[in-house]
């Protein structure tokens, strides 16, 4: 969708074309026939409509509401109980959670920054559940670091000292033997030694000329892990996972490979509890979950 087709519309008039431009690329424009019910009583719609061409009939509004009108330029649904198409009509559909979080980054953003790494980052799920002042603390405190082709950003079976961030280039994710994936900018690496305390158990090697951002382990551990991963003293009806190798009755046994390769698997729509094995592993197995966009607890003793 073209960001100007927006700007008509009140929500959208503080912004620039470059916060508008991220925006569009959450929006769908949605085609509807004349006597379409898009909202009855009791129903609620998910993200903002915006009435863009035709006409559309509310329990609020006396009369057509009609596309270019004073009225049209302000969200539809807005306290409505009901709306209906009163001709061939378009809308804009904003997944506003998700828009807004974009201008929030937006407005916050540094204007040295490159945006997109930013964004990609922001935007993951797990960053998604700090507040802004949360991630902008995060943010002031990473690192520049440059790196060269085929340099070593961190080395398998070294101690971790920090979280990182790729901000310019692309690396690889591996073992000796085995390549396990790819990094673009704003993607994240090396949580899992910063969690367990043990050795890094990957190396991550730039496969161009870029940088990276990194944050202290003390800095991770206070302002992104204990922030992220919430614990709780019970388990409620969802998915039992066990982090540990003695067995568990209930509970599906996994280990953290496992868990990131067979992700699919699991029922998105249910929240997950992490239980055996030591904390530090309870602790991981649920990051991995937030991070892959699951809701996860880890399960104290």
């Amino acid at each position: 969708m073209q960001p100007d087709l927006l700007k008509p519309f009140t929500d959208f008039r503080r912004f620039d074309r470059d916060v508008l431009r991220s925006i569009s690329q959450h929006v769908l424009v949605l085609n509807f026939p004349a006597g379409r019910t898009l909202l009855r009583p009791g129903r609620q719609l998910q993200g903002r409509y915006y009435l863009l061409a035709g006409a559309v009939n509310t329990d609020q509004v006396a009369g057509e509401i009609e596309a270019g009108s004073p009225r049209a330029q302000e969200r539809l649904h807005s306290g409505a109980k009901t709306i209906v198409t009163a001709s061939a009509t378009s809308l804009v559909h904003v997944d506003w959670e998700r828009a807004r979080f974009l201008t929030e980054v937006s407005s916050h953003a540094d204007a040295d920054m490159d945006e997109s790494w930013r964004e990609h980052f922001l935007l993951s799920p797990m960053m998604r559940k700090t507040c802004p002042e949360e991630w902008r603390a995060i943010l002031a405190g990473f690192e520049p670091l440059l790196f060269e082709k085929n340099q070593r950003v961190i080395e398998e079976g070294t101690t971790a000292d920090g979280w990182y961030v790729l901000r310019e280039g692309h690396a690889v994710v591996h073992t000796w033997r085995h390549t396990f994936a790819y990094l673009m900018p704003g993607d994240f690496f090396g949580e899992d030694s910063l969690v367990t305390g043990r050795v890094r158990n990957a190396s991550i090697t730039m496969l161009e000329t870029g940088s990276a951002l990194k944050l202290p382990k003390e800095v991770f551990r206070q302002m992104v892990l204990d922030r992220v991963v919430p614990w709780v003293h019970s388990v409620r009806k969802g998915v039992l996972l066990n982090a540990g190798i003695a067995p568990v009755e209930g509970a599906m046994s996994v280990s953290l490979r496992w868990l990131r390769q067979q992700l699919r698997r699991l029922d998105r729509n249910r929240p997950h509890y992490v239980i055996g094995g030591a904390s530090e592993d309870r602790a991981l197995a649920a990051l991995v979950l937030i991070q892959a966009g699951f809701t996860a607890s880890a399960v104290l003793d």
